[in-house]
């Protein structure tokens, strides 16, 4: 049944970054004439998806996550591409608290066509209590790398605003009481963004 969950998880988010490029490939115009007056980029996101964790020596586990704020602010440095500090985030339960595993990334964003794009970036992963529960007396906290990627489609845009649907994998390595930890999730969410 877990390995069932985790194959239809992972079968998901193929299919999902599968529609998207095909979909935004086969648009014909182009994003260089709307983004060129506009140089700065902010949005966020929410929604939710799966996490996997694998601790050395263990088997993994997998837990549902729900996702928000997602927060990126982004610079356009080129009339379809912008660099973007970008904040994924998102809570589940473990055991007896509720956990984040977020990260903080300098990443790119490209638009290969009118309302498709994609992203990358490197950072610093988190694992760490989240926000929103306050009965942890004693929290703690764990670093390591991270990496992501994505994709998404402009669903509408109006002026300077837009909402998208997209799709991110975002994985973190770290150690966890002196053992090494993968974490991996898959999140599909919906998102907004404004251009200045």
């Amino acid at each position: 049944m877990y390995k069932l969950k985790i194959f239809l998880s992972r079968k998901t988010i193929v299919l999902f970054f599968g529609i998207l490029i095909s979909t935004g490939l086969s648009a014909q115009n182009t994003a260089e004439q709307k983004k060129a007056e506009k140089r700065w980029l902010f949005g966020g996101a929410f929604g939710g998806g799966s996490l996997i964790q694998k601790d050395e020596g263990q088997s993994a586990e997998s837990y549902t996550k729900f996702s928000m704020l997602n927060l990126k602010v982004g610079y356009f440095i080129y009339p379809r591409t912008a660099v973007c500090l970008h904040i994924p985030s998102g809570g589940h339960k473990e055991k007896d608290e509720t956990r984040a595993f977020e990260a903080l990334l300098i990443s790119g964003q490209h638009w290969f066509a009118d309302r498709f794009w994609g992203s990358a970036g490197l950072g610093l992963a988190m694992d760490m209590p989240s926000l929103f529960d306050t009965s942890n007396e004693n929290p703690k906290f764990y670093f390591g790398p991270a990496a992501s990627i994505g994709a998404g489609y402009e669903l509408w845009r109006k002026g300077k605003f837009a909402l998208d649907i997209q799709g991110r994998i975002l994985y973190g390595n770290y150690k966890v009481e002196g053992k090494q930890r993968q974490s991996t999730a898959f999140d599909l969410m919906i998102g907004f963004a404004w251009y200045k």
